[in-house]
């Protein structure tokens, strides 16, 4: 495990990784970090907090475990490292719901139609 601090070859590094881990234990909105794992095949381990479970389908695309559990923590990575067919599973299915739901053309869609709903409520 390492932690390299900021950097600016993130995209190479993901590429490169296995698991994503985010144990926040604050209350996270839709994190950008986590998408980018989405989209980069990686399956995710994370809290179960604020927004994360509308990217993590729970045992589907990744684990959430409970938040300041260092215990269920391990144990959904250590189930991740020693079992590769349900990484590759996760990895399938992080990329389908990114592709489906959060890919920027969908994002900007969502935010347009947004608008326009909260411009009907003034017009």
């Amino acid at each position: 495990m390492f932690f390299w601090g900021e950097r600016h070859d993130v995209p190479q590094l993901l590429k490169a990784s296995d698991i994503f881990v985010l144990a926040t234990i604050q209350r996270e909105g839709l994190s950008i970090s986590v998408l980018e794992a989405l989209a980069y095949q990686i399956p995710v381990v994370a809290t179960h907090v604020g927004g994360l479970p509308e990217v993590i389908d729970n045992h589907i695309n990744g684990f959430l475990v409970t938040p300041s559990n260092p215990l269920s923590l391990a144990a959904a990575i250590e189930g991740l490292m020693i079992n590769e067919e349900k990484r590759l599973g996760f990895a399938q299915a992080g990329l389908k719901k990114f592709q489906e739901q959060f890919e920027s053309k969908i994002m900007i869609e969502h935010i347009e139609r947004l608008y326009k709903e909260c411009l009907k409520a003034y017009v």
